[in-house]
């Protein structure tokens, strides 16, 4: 296994060891911190250049930052992104994709794999249940606890999460070992329950009160019948939704600046590499679609991805180009100065020049869930679920093919919404995206 490579070039750097009075950190790799904000569309974050932000207070930290305007993710939901962002392979690759396989297998290295090889304490605090061990997705993380989300945990459980986080990390650093911890922040997901504080932001004043109860009502079910036309949202809900989602955003926002200054002042800051990004968006009546089902869409692809480097290196550079989340594993690699395995779709982004990047992604079939729709839905046609989706965007065109024929060309320097489907208009571009999907 690859992994054994990473021992070998982290042995040429130095075993960890207890700190130096003089610099605790000179003794240690850097550290490494990956957040996701789990569902969060990169226009509601002005560090990725959203028109109107939600995100002030990691627009603060931008400046020290480098601001990926531009990076893309290969899978519409969260299994298969996060496999990418914990493997640098496309869903094709690491086999995370339906009908294949719904949970990562063991036969591809992981980054928590790779950073214990090379002597890194690893922890992982999700609030997300799907990354988890019966997914495959905590594979490597030698502390990964199953964090419910329920009453019973402190509220908000974002920061209920930084906590843990935080007492890890200052355990690891006390002790002279670099740690890797990975969190997932589930707010911004369906059901929309934002804080009354940030509820009272962001919903329009006068709204009656039954309506907003509703509206956090609407769920995964709910949203599922709604799109495929099973049971009909009334317009109310649909038009709060929108406002109960940038609440969601903007509470996340204030606990991760919160948590980013906490370790400030804990010294945990300096001499760690932080990466915040974004498995996957959310929509929010686009193309007549909510939540991030059946689509492949630029609201759903389009993340943010904001890297903060030890050494300051590309502090305060925007960055349009695009980029794709697999290509987090082989910056954090390279940072930390451990040799990146071949045969990654994913590259670092420690370059002058990023190239021409191609962003790919694939959505497999929804059938594992077909017997519960019947249930739920008898007189529904469930042909939906069995569906699949393959798409290319090549900085410019985005083009999205249905398994049904169904297929969406978008030109993003003209319609960067994605508004309107120029496929009909534009068959020479189709044509040529078409040979850039994936099989």
């Amino acid at each position: 296994r690859v992994a054994a490579a990473a021992v070998i070039a982290l042995a040429a750097c130095g075993e960890p060891g207890p700190p130096s009075s003089a610099d605790p950190a000179s003794e240690r790799p850097p550290d490494v911190l990956v957040i996701v904000m789990d569902t969060t569309r990169a226009d509601r974050c002005g560090f990725a250049a959203a028109r109107a932000t939600t995100t002030p207070r990691l627009d603060r930290l931008a400046p020290e930052a480098a601001s990926f305007t531009n990076a893309w993710i290969p899978a519409g939901w969260t299994g298969p992104s996060h496999a990418s962002l914990f493997t640098g392979l496309r869903p094709l690759h690491h086999g995370f994709i339906e009908p294949r396989r719904t949970f990562l297998g063991a036969g591809s290295d992981t980054l928590a794999e790779l950073l214990t090889a090379a002597g890194y304490r690893t922890a992982a605090f999700s609030n997300n249940p799907l990354v988890s061990e019966e997914f495959g997705l905590v594979q490597g993380y030698a502390y990964a606890p199953a964090l419910t989300l329920t009453r019973d945990r402190p509220l908000p459980h974002c920061r209920d999460a930084h906590g843990r986080a935080l007492e890890y990390m200052q355990r690891a650093r006390a002790d002279g070992v670099p740690f890797h911890v990975y969190v997932n922040d589930f707010e911004p997901h369906l059901p929309y329950e934002p804080p009354p504080e940030f509820e009272a932001r962001f919903v329009p004043a006068g709204t009656p009160a039954e309506d907003v109860a509703e509206a956090r009502a609407w769920n995964n079910p709910h949203v599922l019948a709604h799109i495929v036309g099973a049971a009909e949202t009334p317009g109310r809900i649909l038009r709060l939704a929108p406002h109960l989602y940038d609440a969601e955003v903007a509470h996340l926002d204030e606990e991760l600046g919160a948590f980013v200054e906490t370790l400030r002042a804990e010294g945990l800051l300096d001499g760690t590499l932080l990466v915040i990004t974004s498995d996957h968006g959310e929509n929010l009546g686009e193309h007549g679609l909510w939540d991030h089902r059946l689509s492949l869409h630029g609201t759903i692809r389009r993340v943010p991805l904001l890297v903060r480097f030890p050494d300051g290196r590309m502090a305060g550079r925007r960055v349009d180009d695009v980029v794709r989340i697999e290509d987090v594993l082989p910056t954090i690699l390279e940072t930390v100065g451990l040799a990146v395995p071949d045969g990654l779709d994913g590259e670092s982004l420690l370059r002058d020049d990023l190239g021409a990047r191609i962003a790919r992604a694939a959505y497999g079939p929804q059938q594992q869930n077909r017997p519960h729709f019947v249930r739920m839905f008898p007189d529904a046609d469930p042909s939906p679920l069995a569906w699949s989706l393959r798409a290319v965007f090549d900085g410019r065109h985005h083009l999205i093919v249905r398994s049904d024929g169904h297929t969406e060309l978008y030109d993003h320097d003209a319609d960067p919404d994605e508004t309107r489907n120029v496929a009909a208009e534009r068959p020479d571009v189709v044509e040529r995206l078409r040979e850039l999907l994936d099989p």
